[in-house]
């Protein structure tokens, strides 16, 4: 198995900015209308589940 290697010192960061967006609030309720969903999967080449807070702290 290969292990990783950062390419940058870690231990010197002070913190890491990160983005997401939540798609699927807590109710099921999407935060786009489904044509801008549709979209939006067709603009990024996504095709599956709208990300929702759980799945994103997940991954």
């Amino acid at each position: 198995m290969t292990r990783y290697e950062p390419a940058i010192d870690v231990g010197s960061l002070t913190a890491i900015d990160v983005h997401v967006h939540i798609e699927i609030d807590d109710h099921g309720h999407s935060s786009l209308p489904p044509d801008l969903a549709e979209a939006a999967s067709k603009y990024f080449k996504a095709g599956g589940p709208r990300p929702d807070l759980d799945s994103v702290a997940v991954y």
